[in-house]
């Protein structure tokens, strides 16, 4: 749905969601959220599962019920996390420098000045760690978000933040599709508040009582103040409380008219809006339209925060070229429209290295003692004669002249599987080869490497 058609059963037809009203405002956030959310879900269901590899939880339930009927460990070796640390490192050790050039000789004390401004405003909210972090979540599932926003926490004054965000907490354009979320016409985060700081931060909600259990899709969880580093998405936590409330900080962007007119007196360009151009028409009359001009689209971007039906803190963006909230895109599926890390080429690998890691295991511990093939009479008691033969240095009485006739014999153990350690081998040297990432990276070799 665009921006300019009207939901539902209203009246009146609104060109742009800023001119609308509360309710129907909320409305509006209320769908596009809802639109997103689902749009976003397989994205969300593949970011949770690479959470878990790196983690190292990378069996899937059903094969390690299964391994624990047998009584057979579902054994992990994470080679996954090492990975993403090589990556993180990599980028850690590159980091660059954000740096003011003067444009001419007159800008050197300016640029000077605000690039030592620039440094301070990072060094005191830890802006590389903070971006570092959400690329990471980039490598990890394939975007990282960040947020420029000021807080006044520690300062009265104000102070400029640029933190990392919870993936999870995200949502975006159903409809963007460039790198980094370029062209995203809006954006926005839901997070979940204690009934009092929702209560003090936006007393014109009217729904401070209201409990989690009209959100069911969101994260549950208590905070007093935001919180930007839980990874929970619709799963259980244990300090649940359902008396959080659901908040959505949602920014979008409008495309406004303007209209460029050369002044006939000055000659210079003068730029009006669509009110100031109506009201230059109603003094001018026809001779507006006759006055050299031209009609070109203004971005403007707008945020609200809206609840339980209610918004709340409509205003401009602090930015006024672009949302708060900047994400830091990976590879990109074009089939399945969306954007991946460095996980998804590992699972497959990862997942049978395990599988034949433990394989090899169950081989082993049941051929190490195949067991034994007696006739009947050769054992006077078959159940101690199991137990014992299973203890070492322990001693097995057998019928007389069982041993000497040959009615006690051990079960030839099969073979090790033929290839069977080169499959082991493969999946795990294919781990390093599906993701680019060689050896000399992660720290395994002693050599130099281009």
């Amino acid at each position: 749905m665009s921006e300019t058609e009207p939901r539902g059963d209203d009246t009146a037809a609104y060109e742009f969601p800023s001119d609308m009203d509360e309710g129907d405002l909320a409305a509006y956030v209320a769908s596009e959220v809802a639109l997103d959310y689902d749009a976003s879900g397989k994205w969300r269901e593949e970011a949770r599962e690479a959470y878990d590899f790196v983690a190292g939880r990378q069996w899937n339930p059903e094969d390690a019920a299964l391994l624990r009927e047998q009584n057979r460990p579902p054994v992990t070796f994470n080679r996954t996390a090492p990975m993403i640390d090589a990556v993180a490192g990599a980028q850690v050790n590159n980091r660059q420098e954000i740096k003011l050039l003067p444009r001419s000789g007159d800008d050197g004390g300016k640029s000077e000045l605000l690039g030592g401004v620039l440094r301070w405003v990072r060094d005191m909210c830890d802006a590389e760690d903070e971006e570092s972090e959400a690329f990471v979540d980039a490598a990890i599932a394939g975007m990282g978000w960040l947020e420029t926003r000021m807080c006044y926490d520690d300062d009265p004054a104000g102070r400029i933040v640029i933190e990392r965000r919870d993936p999870f907490e995200m949502g975006w354009d159903r409809s963007a599709r460039k790198r980094n979320l370029a062209d995203a016409n809006h954006v926005w985060s839901r997070q979940q508040f204690s009934a009092e700081y929702v209560a003090s931060k936006w007393p014109n909600f009217a729904t401070a009582g209201r409990s989690n259990s009209e959100a069911p899709d969101m994260p549950r969880r208590t905070v007093v103040k935001p919180t930007r580093d839980q990874y929970a998405d619709g799963e259980e936590h244990p300090t649940d409380d359902t008396d959080d409330i659901t908040v959505t900080h949602f920014q979008w962007c409008e495309r406004r008219p303007v209209y460029r007119v050369l002044n006939p007196v000055t000659q210079e360009i003068e730029t009006f809006d669509q009110a100031s151009w109506d009201a230059l028409g109603e003094k001018l009359a026809e001779q507006r339209d006759d006055l050299q001009h031209v009609v070109q689209s203004e971005k403007k971007w707008f945020q609200v925060f809206a609840s339980g039906g209610e918004v709340a803190d409509f205003s401009e963006c602090p930015d006024p070229r672009g949302p708060t909230f900047k994400c830091i895109t990976g590879r990109r599926d074009r089939n399945k429209r969306q954007f991946y890390g460095i996980v998804r080429a590992v699972i497959d690998p990862q997942r049978w290295a395990n599988k034949w890691l433990s394989q090899s295991m169950h081989i082993v511990n049941t051929s190490a003692k195949s067991g034994w093939i007696y006739e009947d009479g050769a054992i006077e008691d078959a159940r101690k004669f199991e137990e014992d033969i299973a203890k070492a240095g322990s001693n097995v009485k057998v019928a007389a002249g069982a041993l000497t006739g040959g009615r006690i014999r051990e079960k030839v153990p099969p073979p090790f599987p033929q290839a069977f350690d080169r499959l082991l081998q493969f999946a795990l040297g294919a781990i390093p080869d599906v993701t680019g990432i060689n050896r000399e990276m992660l720290g395994t070799v002693d050599r130099e490497q281009a």
